[in-house]
């Protein structure tokens, strides 16, 4: 970089890194690895931090989380710390060096779409949260409501971004746009249609969506490591130890 930045605020250091560097460094923030083991090298980034640790275990957002699917909880494995830079700083170096999903408008699609086939019974639901506030034009998410009533549906690959997707005719019903406050959460069905908007405002949009499911089912991601967030039949199961979980992550990248 030409200088440090330390006398400017995060949001606005990191387009300058963005701006400087050509790159988005969006793998550095997320808190999993690639869900293809032979990608996986010793230097593959990844972010596995104590406060990602203790949103996963927000007894909050466990709370509301039980209400939906029971009382044994299991942290699934596929977690997303998402970074949308302003879509005019995005570096020009092709879709795929930029991990698309992480950083620029996702495409319609339903999450189960992204496990592997044994978690299609399994009762996941998606936490997503942004870490400030999200308007209309620094890409909020869109959804179909009802749209989970319709199981799962036949996707498509994105031959430029590699990104899963839903045919376009598969789209029935309204389409609504979800501007959201810092501390809104919104709980989704592993078959609900939605997508996120571009980010065509100057600001930086910084979001986390985690995954839950109950114990014992499969996590559409048997080769990462997931955890107990709660159990009230066994409660010893918890994992409460922030480095233990870190170590678990850095373990799996080294195997």
């Amino acid at each position: 970089l030409k200088s440090p930045l330390e006398e400017l605020p995060f949001e606005e250091k990191y387009i300058r890194l963005i701006a400087e560097s050509g790159r988005v460094f969006a793998d550095h923030w997320r808190p999993t690895l690639p869900a293809q083991l032979s990608s996986i090298r010793e230097d593959t980034p990844m972010h596995v931090g104590p406060a990602v640790f203790g949103a996963i275990r927000n007894p909050r957002l466990l709370d509301a989380v039980e209400s939906l699917i029971g009382e044994e909880i299991f942290a699934n494995p596929i977690q997303n710390v998402r970074i949308k830079p302003p879509e005019s700083c995005l570096p020009s170096t092709g879709h795929n060096q930029l991990n698309f999903g992480l950083t620029a408008a996702t495409p319609w699609h339903q999450d189960n779409a992204v496990c592997t086939e044994d978690a299609d019974p399994t009762k996941i639901v998606t936490v997503w949260f942004p870490l400030h506030d999200v308007e209309e034009d620094n890409g909020p998410l869109l959804l179909v409501p009802r749209s989970h009533t319709k199981g799962l549906q036949k996707h498509c690959v994105s031959r430029s971004t590699k990104e899963v997707h839903l045919p376009e005719e598969t789209l029935e019903g309204d389409r609504v746009m979800l501007p959201m406050q810092r501390g809104d959460v919104l709980f989704l069905h592993k078959h609900t249609f939605h997508a996120s908007a571009r980010n065509t405002s100057q600001r930086m949009r910084f979001s986390l969506d985690l995954r839950y499911n109950p114990i014992g089912e499969p996590t559409g991601r048997a080769q990462l490591p997931g955890f107990v967030a709660r159990s009230r039949a066994a409660p010893t199961r918890e994992l409460r130890d922030a480095a233990h979980w870190a170590e678990m992550w850095r373990s799996t990248r080294e195997a």
